[in-house]
């Protein structure tokens, strides 16, 4: 998923995490779900982050 527009609130990169999981989750238990984002504004570095 690749945002419209750049951000660094981590509340609107939370929100798309959530939208992307709930549709494509199967409803099945889930161990853990991680995120990635890349391609910062300005930046070109690789960075995760663990929503909660």
């Amino acid at each position: 998923m690749k945002l419209p527009d750049p951000t660094n609130i981590t509340q609107e990169v939370n929100n798309a995490a959530k939208r992307l999981f709930y549709q494509n989750w199967n409803g099945l238990p889930v161990r853990r779900v991680g995120v990635s984002a890349i391609l910062f504004y300005g930046q070109t570095r690789h960075d995760s982050s663990t929503i909660n």
